[in-house]
């Protein structure tokens, strides 16, 4: 059946005009879902002071990662009748201990380079800065080296079958511990504990203001 002329042109319009509606339909839908998603994907605006937290909560996660592996060692340790371990266990745990280390180590280092000041290059009587204060972190680096000291102290002796020096290695790496948890604390990172009945903590050498 042919059309006529006229009504062939209104039925290709209409066509026409659908498939414009229908692609006119899909650019709106198309363009409200990208915007949906960019809305959702788009980065929230930086809380004040932040940058400042997020530092200080790296500082508490490292350090609570450090003080971990060294927990479980001496737990393990704990759990033997005579204090020894496997030469595998033993090992498991170095490894496990010097890579928490090596974070507070980088952790250490990095808040020397950015708080140690410009012009420290000599002390007050023309010596090197290093000999006329600590420098910032300077303490935790001593604190980090000490324990991992003590702990292949202690793993040393709980492979070696003398219960008795591994009962001495044991406290020894809990004041080892407990020396790095203070070196942190004293940094000039974490803010003071402001708790009623808490002494006030000195600065560190070379410290800045705790905020």
């Amino acid at each position: 059946m042919r059309l006529p002329k006229t009504t062939s042109l209104a039925v290709a319009a209409s066509l026409a005009l659908g498939g414009v509606g229908a692609a006119t339909a899909f650019a709106v839908d198309h363009e409200s879902t990208v915007q949906s998603v960019q809305s959702v994907q788009a980065p929230a605006p930086a809380l004040p002071g932040a940058e400042k937290v997020a530092e200080q909560n790296r500082v508490l996660s490292n350090t609570s990662g450090a003080i971990r592996p060294v927990s479980e060692l001496i737990q393990d340790v704990l759990r033997t009748t005579d204090g020894n371990l496997s030469p595998e266990a033993a090992q498991k745990h170095a490894g496990a201990v010097e890579r928490a280390l090596t974070k507070i180590r980088q952790q250490a280092n990095r808040a020397g380079e950015q708080d140690l000041p410009q012009d420290a290059e000599t002390g007050s009587a023309g010596e090197p800065a290093a000999e006329a204060a600590a420098a910032p972190g300077e303490t935790t680096l001593r604190a980090v080296e000490q324990l991992r000291h003590q702990v292949d102290a202690l793993l040393t002796a709980s492979t070696s079958g003398e219960p008795a020096k591994v009962n001495s290695e044991l406290r020894a790496t809990v004041t080892a511990t407990v020396n790095l948890m203070t070196s942190v604390m004293l940094g000039d990172t974490l803010p003071p504990a402001d708790m009623r009945g808490l002494p006030d903590l000195p600065h560190q050498p070379g410290d800045g203001p705790k905020g």
